[in-house]
This record gives C-alpha cells, structure tokens and sequence, in this order.
C-alpha cells in the first residue's frame, strides 16, 4: 500500500480489517481528501462503528502514527516553518480573530492535548467516564484551591 506503513508497528488489540481500513483511510485521505462519512460508506462500514474505534487509543494512536508516515522530510520543514509565522502572526499585539483561528486551526493537537490534560486533572477518561479517586471533599478542596490560585500542583 505505502512503503511508509511498513515500518508503523502495528498494535496487538486491533483486528486485520481495523488495520486494513486504517490504511486505505490514512492513503485516501492524504491524497483525495475523503471524508469519514465517504470512506464508510465507500467500504460498507457505518460511521458509528469508526467512530466507536476511534475511541480507542490504539486504533487513534495507529491513524496518527500512519498519517506521519505519509509525511516527507520536506514536508516536515516545509510545515515547521508555516507553524512558526502562524504562531508569530497569532502572538502579534494587533492579532486579529483570524489569525487566531488559524493559529487554533493549525495547531489543534496541542488544543487536543490540552483538553486530554484538563479532564485528566478532572480524573476523567474521553468518554466521561470518571476514572478519579478522590472522595468528593477532597475533589472540592482541590477545585476551591485552583479558583484561589493556591493550587500546588500547577
């Protein structure tokens, strides 16, 4: 399929047709923007099901690391350098709401690392599902802490 996919290892939990999908989805989303919706249906999966997968971290984790293999080294620069003048555009005292939606547009993996870390200090997972566990008081305590600005832990 891509000589670049041969050296993603590929993870022990996802099925052969998880792998085979991952593929043809990164390989046609890279050249002929397909979206979601297209590609399921095109492969006779439902969008639930995909949507179900990418829940999981592995699977997430895989179409991430396939969609870098796709990347060349020029690539790579070539992006670097896009995503600093965005980022000097966005920080400029004049920065106006575009700049900023480019920025937040451009950069949405650290807009996405940060909402993982924000529910992580909540002690939750991605599907809400609580995962803390601190007794209430002690959740309450350490919230009344981060609103007065004396939490420790920042």
């Amino acid at each position: 399929m891509n000589d670049g996919f041969s050296k993603v290892p590929v993870p022990t939990s996802l099925s052969p047709e998880q792998v085979r999908l991952a593929k043809l989805y990164t390989k046609e989303r890279h050249e002929t923007g397909i979206t979601v919706g297209a590609f399921c249906a095109k492969y006779k999966k439902s969008t639930a099901t995909w949507t179900e997968w990418k829940k999981h971290p592995d699977f997430a984790g895989y179409l991430i690391s396939l969609g870098g293999a796709l990347v060349s080294e020029d690539g790579w620069k070539t992006y670097e350098i896009v995503k600093k003048k965005i980022e000097a555009m966005a920080t400029a005292d004049k920065a106006g709401v575009k700049e900023i939606q480019l920025y937040l547009q451009t950069n949405d993996h650290l807009r996405q690392a940060d909402l993982q870390r924000q529910m992580k200090e909540m002690g939750l997972t991605e599907d809400g599902a609580e995962v803390d566990t601190r007794t209430v008081e002690e959740k309450k305590a350490s919230l009344l802490s981060k609103l007065k600005g004396t939490d420790k832990n920042e």
